[in-house]
C-alpha cells in the first residue's frame, strides 16, 4: 500500500515564499555530496539539510530577500535565493511550528546572534553514524542511552540547531510542543538524536510547501 503524501498549505514555491515567516523551517534535498550519502545511511530521509528563516527583507509588499541561518561548517547566514536558483542541485521545502508570537520571534534573533560562527559539530555526525552501526548489535534503546554522555549542546549539526532554536524561543509551557521526536521525549535526548527526517515527519509542525518525509 502506497503511503499518502502529506498535504501542504501552498502548491508552488513562489506562493509559499510570499507567506514565509521568521522561524519557518527550510528543508533542502541535496542531489550530490557527502552529506546526502551520510543522510541516506543514517537518516533515510528525502531531506539532507535544514535551516531556519532568520529575516525577511521587504520593500513594501515585495519580498527582496529571505535570510536563512543554519549550522553548516559554522553557524552562518545565507540567502534563500542562492539555493533556489541552483535547482539542478537543490530541492526546497518549507514547514512551520504554528502559533509563534512576536515575542518568541524576537527570542529567535537573540539566540541566533549568540551562536553565529560556532563550529559545526562533526563529532556529532560521527557519533550518529556510530550509533547507527552499534544499534544493529545492541539495539536502539541501549544505544540511545549513550547520547547524554557523548553529545554536546554547545555545537550543532543542522537539525540539532533547529531543535534548540525553536525549543528555547517559545514560552516554557509551549516547549514540549516543539520537540520533533514527540512531546514525551526528554529535550536532551531530542536534541541529541533529531535528524531532518524527524522534523519532516513531526506532527508538531505543518507543511507549507513540498512535503516529503
Amino acid at each position: 500500500m502506497l503511503k499518502r503524501r502529506p498535504k501542504s498549505l501552498y502548491k508552488s514555491y513562489n506562493e509559499a515564499v510570499k507567506h514565509l515567516q521568521i522561524g519557518d523551517i527550510v528543508f533542502f534535498h541535496g542531489k550530490f555530496g557527502w552529506k546526502r550519502a551520510i543522510n541516506h545511511i543514517i537518516g533515510r530521509s528525502y531531506w539532507t539539510h535544514v535551516s531556519i528563516v532568520f529575516e525577511i527583507v521587504k520593500s513594501g509588499d515585495e519580498i527582496l530577500s529571505v535570510i536563512l541561518i543554519e549550522a553548516n561548517e559554522t553557524v552562518r547566514l545565507h540567502r534563500l535565493e542562492t539555493f533556489a536558483i541552483q535547482d539542478y542541485e537543490f530541492e526546497i521545502g518549507f514547514k512551520r511550528v504554528p502559533g509563534l508570537t512576536p515575542k518568541e520571534i524576537d527570542r529567535f534573533r537573540g539566540f541566533f546572534l549568540d551562536v553565529i560562527d560556532i563550529d559545526y559539530d562533526y563529532d556529532h555526525v560521527a557519533y550518529l553514524l556510530f550509533q547507527f552501526i552499534l544499534s544493529r548489535f545492541i539495539g536502539v534503546s541501549w544505544t540511545k542511552k549513550l547520547v547524554r554522555h557523548v553529545l554536546t549542546t554547545d555545537e550543532y549539526i543542522c537539525s540539532s540547531f533547529v531543535q534548540r532554536a525553536l525549543y528555547l524561543a517559545v514560552e516554557p509551557q509551549k516547549r514540549r510542543e516543539t520537540l520533533f521526536l514527540g512531546n514525551d521525549v526528554p529535550y536532551a535526548l531530542a536534541q541529541g538524536l533529531v535528524l531532518p527526517r524527524d522534523i519532516a515527519a513531526s506532527k508538531n509542525t505543518v507543511w507549507l510547501y513540498n512535503p516529503h518525509d
